[in-house]
């Protein structure tokens, strides 16, 4: 039969080694969980680009994102353009944006004016097509007949997203937005041929992004210009935005050259997700630490009960 001794040294051997194992696979798991693999952002091909059939010059852009789902990688936006039209135009026209990555629009969320230089205006309507492209580009244009007394004309188009947020990091995402400054590298002219792209010599760009509650900027290029609050009803719900806003001169047209892009950038990172990953950390090197101490000890007695029982 088994001495009450030997229970006693085979409990002390297995209970640290058990325990410890149980220990040291906790503080594992939570140390993977921290440190698992991010796919590597992947940089756009092409930036955003307004174009048309006829020759414009741009005298307002802005580009609104009104909600940011960043663990589901996608933004919802706005954009809110004006332009001139630099010669007279007859008959159905067209006008569209280039945009980086893939985006969806219904039939309510886009509406386009024209302009009288009294201030006042006149709705026009439009209808709209979506080509999605290589290199996960979507190209977004519209057919209209605007009067052509008319020669300044606003479109607003409202619109999703997708895949513009990267996961950089446990806690950190990156939300970037590029412009195409090249007027030879674009995927708008395979598409429709003898468009007119866009051309300024140092458009002003106003670009804002409502902060997701409990997030926080972590980086921005360039630097945030200003801070603004808002009660807006958004999908049948009011509650308060909190937008960050950026301006940037972007000159459009340059001749094929380096750099082809000139991007907006914002890092942020959520606090919940922040706080969590700083539990597991503090909890696997808890574990861990725990774990192989009672391993080790499990060792030692295992050593020292062998000899013991050899001396007997």
């Amino acid at each position: 039969m088994v001495s009450t001794r030997s229970l006693l040294g085979l409990t002390v051997i297995l209970f640290p080694i058990v325990v410890g194992s149980a220990f040291t696979s906790i503080g594992a798991l939570n140390f993977l969980e921290i440190t698992q693999p991010r796919p590597v952002a992947k940089l756009p091909a092409y930036g955003f680009l307004p174009f048309g059939s006829f020759d414009f010059t741009p005298t307002r852009l802005q580009i609104s994102l009104h909600l940011l789902s960043l663990k589901d990688g996608f933004a919802d936006g706005l954009i809110d353009l004006e332009y001139r039209l630099i010669g007279p135009t007859w008959g159905e026209q067209i006008f569209g944006f280039q945009i980086p990555h893939k985006i969806e629009i219904d039939e309510r969320g886009y509406k386009m004016w024209g302009l009288y230089p009294d201030g006042s205006y006149t709705v026009i309507q439009i209808s709209h097509e979506v080509i999605e492209t290589r290199n996960d580009t979507s190209i977004i244009y519209f057919n209209f007949t605007a009067p052509p007394e008319i020669w300044d004309h606003r479109f607003m188009v409202e619109f999703r997203w997708k895949d513009i947020i990267d996961k950089i990091d446990f806690f950190s995402y990156e939300v970037e937005c590029p412009f195409q400054i090249s007027q030879d590298n674009n995927v708008v002219e395979e598409q429709l041929p003898g468009v007119s792209m866009m051309h300024h010599e140092g458009l002003t760009i106003t670009y804002s992004i409502a902060m997701p509650p409990g997030s926080s900027i972590q980086s921005a290029i360039p630097p945030p210009e200003k801070e603004e609050i808002y009660w807006l009803s958004l999908q049948n719900e009011t509650r308060q935005y909190r937008f960050i806003t950026f301006s940037q001169n972007v000159h459009f047209g340059r001749l094929s050259q380096l750099p082809e892009l000139n991007c907006f950038r914002v890092t942020l990172e959520l606090t919940e997700e922040k706080d969590r990953y700083e539990k597991l950390l503090f909890n696997s090197g808890l574990f861990l630490g725990l774990g192989v101490s009672l391993i080790l000890s499990g060792v030692y007695e295992t050593i020292k009960y062998e000899k013991d029982r050899k001396k007997e």
